[in-house]
């Protein structure tokens, strides 16, 4: 809280995560408290319960199996990841009428252990 007193930020872009979906099945209480920041949003209300947040989430929040997906399409995350951060999207929606969120895929790192319908990384597709 006393860093944001002293920035008094007009955005705010939260990037913060446990990403590993194998750590968050591992300790989905952590995941949780790192990936659905609740103390963040009642702190930045104190401050500046104005600014903008703009949130960082995933396409693990749906299941993977219709893709490519819509705002419209229902969300139902199969893993501790992608419910931790559906929870945050949702207390966004619920508390925070000033935000944005970005679901990304696989962005940057190595090819992930399973395949996927989706074919390397976003830096992969920006370098193509």
């Amino acid at each position: 809280e006393a860093m944001l007193r002293a920035a008094r930020p007009d955005v705010v872009v939260n990037l913060a995560a446990i990403s590993s979906p194998a750590a968050c099945e591992k300790d989905e209480a952590a995941a949780m408290a790192a990936n659905c920041p609740l103390p963040l949003l009642t702190a930045l209300r104190k401050v500046n319960a104005g600014a903008l947040f703009v949130q960082l989430s995933t396409d693990q929040v749906f299941d993977g199996r219709r893709p490519p997906y819509s705002r419209q399409t229902v969300c139902a995350p199969v893993n501790a990841y992608g419910r931790s951060k559906l929870a945050f999207e949702a207390a966004l929606a619920r508390e925070w009428p000033r935000h944005v969120i970005l679901r990304s895929s696989l962005i940057v790192g190595p090819a992930p252990p399973r395949p996927c319908a989706r074919s390397g990384s976003f830096l992969h597709f920006l370098d193509a």
